[in-house]
């Protein structure tokens, strides 16, 4: 998985996320942090999944941790522009009652800022 900062301002990082989210791109380090630094689960992370080309239940594992650390930090995490493969699983798993998840960018930032859709 290759992550990369799209935008940072007042507290919200826009992150782009792309290739695969699995077990195997995720070790050894937790990957937002190794990118935006330790203290990054305060913020709101917003990431842009529209190059995400896999996803797999070790992916969902990270992003349920990302999503705990940002909880217990103060921070919040939106997913946004999920593709269909990786939004089939996300809703099989019935993750879209525990992630907020916009349709695109703008209601990402929407969300990702404490409003509703």
């Amino acid at each position: 998985m290759k992550l990369e900062v799209l935008a940072d301002a007042d507290g919200l990082f826009h992150v782009g996320c792309a290739g695969d989210v699995s077990l195997a791109e995720l070790e050894p380090r937790e990957p937002l942090s190794v990118l935006l630094g330790p203290g990054c689960y305060r913020y709101h992370l917003l990431l842009n999944f529209d190059q995400v080309t896999f996803l797999d239940t070790a992916g969902v594992s990270w992003l349920i941790r990302v999503k705990q650390a940002c909880d217990r930090a103060g921070g919040r995490m939106v997913l946004h522009s999920v593709p269909p493969i990786a939004a089939h699983l996300l809703q099989l798993l019935r993750m879209h009652e525990v992630f907020a998840i916009g349709e695109d960018e703008r209601q990402g930032r929407v969300l990702a800022s404490g409003g509703a859709p």
